[in-house]
């Protein structure tokens, strides 16, 4: 758990990218 892995962040980056997207559209639908 103590090494730091470069792959493991950047899949939490794209997962962080996806589900921001994902809110942002819902709430997009739901405030139109």
């Amino acid at each position: 758990m103590g090494k730091n892995n470069p792959k493991n962040k950047e899949f939490r980056e794209k997962l962080q990218m996806r589900l921001n997207r994902y809110s942002v559209t819902f709430f997009g639908q739901r405030s139109s």
